[in-house]
């Protein structure tokens, strides 16, 4: 059951909660649904100590700028080559244990990585990426590869209810970030070289989501 907190709720545990989800996880049958449904519905779910604690996965975080601006690669192996760089191959964990998590996914590489993948997306140029661990193949190392992708903005565009860039933006923050950003979102706005509203949206999108904050996992309030 602690794994189960660690993973959905927080990696610092609280016993006496922990405790009553075991009983009630007992007394259910070992309902797997009925714990999912009894952590998701629960007030302490949504308590400040609990929101936007959790580094998102390599997974999650990439699953997730993919789906928000539609994007898909021009090679199939794309999204494999970079789950390989930033640390975790789909259905391929490390041992039996899985993976390990947490402050984990995060290194002097990843990190930059991370940070800077929304950037080489969105600008729909070649980008040169280096892999790790490939013993099979060492010389891959050196070489790296050379992704390209294509997005699609509408879905995201028709959603956002803003005119100005400060509203526009502040909306783009609420859905995309777990906490709101360290600086006011006026700060954010600031030098934007676009005019028209649907360039302010990409370009809005794009600094958010190269923010710390978006490193962290979105949880909505119930």
């Amino acid at each position: 059951m602690r794994k189960v907190y660690k993973h959905f709720v927080n990696e610092q545990v609280d016993e006496v909660v922990v405790s009553t989800l075991s009983k009630q996880f007992y007394q259910s049958g070992y309902d797997i649904g009925k714990l999912m449904h009894s952590i998701f519905s629960s007030e302490w779910f949504y308590a400040p100590p609990n929101m936007g604690n959790r580094i998102k996965s390599p997974i999650e975080f990439t699953a997730g700028l993919m789906r928000t601006v539609d994007m898909k690669f021009d090679q199939p192996m794309g999204m494999l080559f970079i789950q390989r760089a930033l640390g975790q191959i789909l259905f391929n964990p490390p041992n039996v244990a899985g993976w390990p998590g947490g402050k984990t996914w995060i290194d002097n590489s990843t990190l930059m990585l991370r940070l800077n993948l929304p950037g080489y997306l969105f600008n729909a140029t070649e980008f040169s990426l280096r892999t790790k661990g490939e013993f099979e193949d060492e010389t891959r190392e050196k070489g790296g590869r050379r992704l390209s992708n294509t997005l699609n903005m509408a879905p995201l565009s028709g959603s956002v209810k803003g005119s100005s860039a400060n509203d526009i933006a502040a909306e783009l923050a609420k859905y995309l970030l777990s906490a709101q950003p360290a600086l006011p979102i006026e700060s954010y706005t600031k030098e934007l070289a676009a005019t028209d509203r649907e360039s302010i949206i990409r370009q809005m999108t794009l600094r958010l989501m190269t923010l710390p904050e978006y490193q962290l996992w979105l949880r909505l309030m119930a």
